[in-house]
């Protein structure tokens, strides 16, 4: 047996989960689960772009640098994943 890690465990669980569906749920729920996983890859580009213009906004040395990096660095919080 190989063990499975904490996300392949749930992506089995998840297919289990689903297989006990009727076929239209299925593919419904399979296409929702999709699209949140796309979401989410695309909330954490949005974090890293933030922080990258934040880093270069405050390395530019203009007199409100640090107010809009502050503003920026709210923003990418405010778009983090919580974990939950």
């Amino acid at each position: 047996n190989i063990p499975l890690d904490k996300e392949e465990q749930a992506e089995l669980d998840q297919a289990l989960f689903f297989s006990n569906l009727p076929p239209d749920m299925c593919d419904e729920k399979l296409a929702e689960l999709h699209q949140a996983r796309m979401n989410g890859a695309n909330c954490a580009q949005d974090v890293l772009d933030l922080l990258s213009s934040a880093n270069q906004l405050l390395q530019s040395g203009e007199p409100d640098a640090l107010s809009n990096f502050m503003g920026l660095i709210h923003q990418a919080v405010g778009l983090a994943p919580d974990g939950s």
